[in-house]
């Protein structure tokens, strides 16, 4: 298990990133233990459009439910959603990613993998 630390999201989707290329499922466990570990934490990040290169909301990661990120949106409000969504860990970044030119560089490296640019929600 990874310690929680500034970077986590880039870590896991790194380690999911190479299980879907070697197609090595058994990593999956593992993965679903760390988003665990970042919920009890209350670790906060970004989801992402990948569309429009940008941040969509600043989420708390919650848990791993229905092979999906459970994530609280913060920021911003958004009346019409339910605040409770279930995000892919591919459109999480950490803060410090939350640039264009890192999402672009992002977006690159898992659009082999990605069935939507933006989650939906």
């Amino acid at each position: 298990m990874m310690s929680v630390a500034a970077g986590a999201i880039h870590q896991l989707r790194g380690r999911l990133l190479e299980a879907r290329r070697t197609c090595n499922h058994d990593a999956l466990p593992g993965l679903i233990d760390d988003v665990q570990a970042l919920a009890r934490r209350g670790y906060r990040c970004c989801l992402v459009d990948f569309e429009a290169c940008l941040p969509a909301f600043y989420v708390r990661v919650l848990g791993f439910e229905r092979a999906r990120v459970e994530a609280e949106l913060e920021f911003p409000i958004e009346p019409s959603l339910r605040a409770v969504q279930h995000v892919p860990l591919s459109h999480l970044v950490d803060y410090n990613e939350a640039d264009p030119q890192h999402i672009r560089t992002i977006y690159h490296s898992l659009s082999p993998f990605l069935h939507h640019r933006r989650a939906r929600l």
